[in-house]
């Protein structure tokens, strides 16, 4: 690290619905030198994009905490697009939705309108 720039260890909890990383994320960040940024994968849609609010009552990209992490990871959230961030992910869950199964349930679907 060069001076100036504080050592900072970072906890990736993981879990699948119903698991308690929830809770256990909750629990560590009411501890002294913590900072529990919640779910995450919800960022780039909920926050940016969708601009619902962040805990603290703020919308996400107005949020002192999440200004100062854009300003420090992109220069600011203004400097990258939130869509194209997603692409690449969005891109991964095509596959497997054109299935027989799921064009049997669609035009059922639309036989019941």
């Amino acid at each position: 690290m060069t001076g100036g720039e504080l050592d900072q260890k970072v906890l990736y909890i993981g879990g699948f619905g119903r698991s308690g990383s929830t809770l256990v994320e909750r629990i560590l960040g009411q501890l002294p030198g913590f900072c529990s940024a919640g779910e995450i994968v919800f960022l780039w849609q909920r926050g940016l994009i969708d601009g619902q609010l962040c805990g603290c009552g703020v919308p996400v990209p107005e949020c002192e905490f999440w200004s100062r992490v854009g300003k420090t990871a992109f220069g600011g959230w203004d400097q990258i697009d939130a869509h194209e961030m997603l692409a690449p992910i969005y891109s991964w869950f095509t596959e497997g939705f054109d299935t027989a199964d799921i064009r049997d349930a669609k035009a059922l679907l639309g036989e019941l309108g």
